[in-house]
């Protein structure tokens, strides 16, 4: 068994002697290793266990060696080396922990309507004029920037819900259609209804209209104080 995995072992090493080597004294290096890797592998076939002991010897060494370089390896590979982020990875991260932060109002957070604040409670800071901005329609006051995650939230589900106004909007002004088209087929088949058709249509329509313009009046009116 020793024997074979030397034979393996020399049978790898040949393969590394055929690559191209320029350097002159490692080619004479090894070949001069790979001929006295040659007599003591003779010597052992022939019955000498002195070199026998020693092929076993070099073998055990040389696992031990591999095994130990393994467990060095492994031991580096799990203590890495952290690796400084980049400037846009850390402008990334920074603006993903900033969001986790902000995604709910914070307890000790300045009202609004206490603003602005007095001189004194700046301390070295400069004190910050806010921006008048229009979030698609809905009028605000921008602080700071980047915009805190709570306040995103709200401007989106406000957005949300007059958006689903317009949409309704639109199929009720489809389904209008239809209910004059349902009291036409009514008087011509003389056919009486407590009410037509198009009535309760045009109220829901009516009041989905009304929804949306005291939504926009009322963010018109807010923008202009």
């Amino acid at each position: 068994m020793a024997l074979l995995m030397v034979l393996r072992s020399i049978e790898r090493f040949s393969g590394n002697v055929l690559q191209p080597i320029l350097h002159h004294g490692r080619t004479t290096n090894a070949l001069k290793a790979g001929y006295e890797a040659l007599d003591l592998l003779s010597s052992a076939s022939g019955g000498n266990r002195r070199d026998t002991h020693q092929i076993t010897t070099l073998l055990a060494q040389h696992k031990s060696q591999k095994e130990k370089h393994a467990a060095m390896q492994r031991k580096s590979g799990s203590v890495k080396p952290v690796k400084p982020l980049s400037d846009k990875k850390a402008r990334k991260a920074e603006s993903i922990r900033y969001q986790q932060e902000t995604a709910r109002r914070h307890p000790n957070a300045t009202p609004v309507l206490s603003r602005p604040r007095p001189l004194g409670s700046l301390g070295d800071k400069i004190r910050k004029v806010p921006v008048l901005v229009n979030a698609r329609g809905i009028p605000l006051l921008r602080f700071k920037k980047p915009q805190p995650r709570n306040l995103s939230d709200t401007l989106r589900k406000k957005l949300h819900n007059r958006w689903v106004w317009i949409m309704r909007r639109e199929r009720l002004q489809l389904d209008i259609l239809f209910a004059k088209d349902e009291d036409e087929w009514d008087r011509m088949t003389q056919t009486r209804e407590r009410s037509t058709w198009v009535q309760p249509v045009q109220e829901s329509l009516d009041d989905v209209c009304d929804k949306v313009i005291r939504w926009d009046m009322k963010n018109k009116e807010n923008a202009e104080i």
